[in-house]
């Protein structure tokens, strides 16, 4: 086997970036510093954060890597570099790891089948469990049976996870929830239709996502505000505890505590015992906004704020996208993988480093207006796999398929 070692990334400081053009406009360096403050408004205390930033060390025949594991980076070295990968049995990330796969992006299929021995979990995001209100009687439906993918899933299934979203009519979301965690007959009929997909498709567990819910009940404004949410922890508690009797997996998909009503510590506490593994969405800071993707320290503060105890944290993953946005003027849009590569090539924009976020963004202009590529490279995602390991916790992806072949090395 491979021998597979840790090594100090030393920090760039001052060398210039090989960019194709010989100087950068000031106003883009005004653009990366707009980032920062705008980061730096909503993050608490992440420049208090002390951690040690540690390479997924390679052996000599990887050492080529290494070049491209730096601030130092150019479009060209991406162009480059970016189609190629090293062995995809060979697993270096020493931490669980789960893949979340798009239906809408087929590529996902392609390479978590490739690479599927750098996952514990993987996650097609499948299903939606639709609860709506019909002449006030509340209806239920499974949806998303079309996005089956039977002939990629056939030599996974042990590993695979589908994500079921329990999508609440937005209307009378507050409404829908206090009857479903209020009323046993309703749950029961959420765990039937949960554990008769498992059963008809032969799933080890499915991935659930109801975030909404905490947010909904905690900033209803409603006198027993605290009670609902106790309530709606009790629920999921009785998703776990179900889902263990019938020996099946339960992993549940939370938010990052952004301000008070949002799920928080208390919640996690209390869930924590119930569930297989707790992922933390660590991935949309901004939230459209022209800020950084996930800035590092508010990924760990994430992670800090919700739990310090060391074997809660044994269950819990970090989440990093393996996609990014394109900011034009102040319009955003998603950026997969195959997108960046198409605008390296045509505008051959500078890329730069944001210590602040701890991530490569690339400027470039067109007619005039600005443009940010924020796109996840090697040192950014090498960053974001240390801390979660110095944090003990594991590693979610989102849009596996939206990423470059030799992202997969860090795994």
């Amino acid at each position: 086997a491979t021998s597979v070692f840790l090594m100090a990334i030393s920090c760039v400081a001052t060398a210039p970036v090989d960019r194709a053009k010989a100087e950068i406009d000031a106003s883009d360096d005004l653009t990366l510093l707009e980032r920062q403050e705008f980061a730096s408004k909503v993050t608490e205390q992440w420049g208090n954060i002390e951690w040690e930033r540690n390479s997924l060390l390679v052996n000599q025949t990887r050492e080529d890597r290494l070049r491209l594991v730096s601030e130092e980076l150019s479009y060209q070295m991406v162009l480059d570099e970016h189609f190629k990968h090293l062995d995809p049995t060979e697993r270096i990330g020493g931490i669980e790891s789960l893949a979340f796969i798009t239906p809408w992006n087929d590529f996902g299929y392609t390479v978590s089948q490739k690479f599927h021995n750098k996952f514990d979990y993987l996650c097609p995001v499948w299903f939606e469990l639709k609860l709506a209100l019909r002449s006030g009687k509340l209806s239920m439906a499974l949806r998303g049976k079309h996005f089956i993918n039977d002939e990629w899933a056939s030599n996974l299934t042990a590993k695979v996870y589908p994500r079921v979203l329990i999508d609440i009519d937005a209307k009378h979301s507050f409404k829908i929830w206090k009857q479903v965690i209020s009323n046993a007959k309703i749950q029961d009929a959420v765990l039937e239709k949960l554990l008769k997909l498992c059963k008809d498709r032969s799933y080890s567990g499915l991935t659930i996502e109801l975030w909404l819910a905490w947010y909904t009940l905690g900033t209803s404004g409603s006198t027993d505000a605290q009670k609902l949410r106790d309530n709606l922890n009790i629920f999921v508690k009785r998703l776990g505890a179900a889902f263990s009797l019938a020996d099946l997996k339960l992993l549940l998909v939370v938010p990052p505590e952004r301000s008070k009503g949002y799920f928080g510590a208390t919640d996690l506490k209390s869930i924590a015992t119930s569930v297989h593994k707790i992922i933390v969405m660590t991935t949309d800071f901004s939230m459209g906004q022209p800020g950084p993707s996930a800035p590092l320290g508010w990924q760990m503060r994430a992670i800090e704020k919700l739990c310090d105890d060391d074997e809660i944290r044994e269950k819990m993953m970090l989440t990093v996208a393996f996609e990014g946005h394109h900011l034009r003027g102040k319009q955003t849009s998603e950026l997969p993988g195959k997108k960046f590569i198409e605008l390296l090539s045509k505008f051959k924009p500078n890329l730069k480093w944001d210590s602040k976020s701890e991530e490569h963004v690339a400027i470039y202009r067109t007619n005039g207006v600005k443009n940010l590529l924020n796109y996840p490279s090697l040192l950014s995602l090498t960053r974001r796999i240390a801390a979660a390991r110095q944090l003990g916790v594991g590693l979610a992806v989102w849009g596996v398929g939206q990423g470059l072949n030799y992202f997969f090395d860090l795994l």
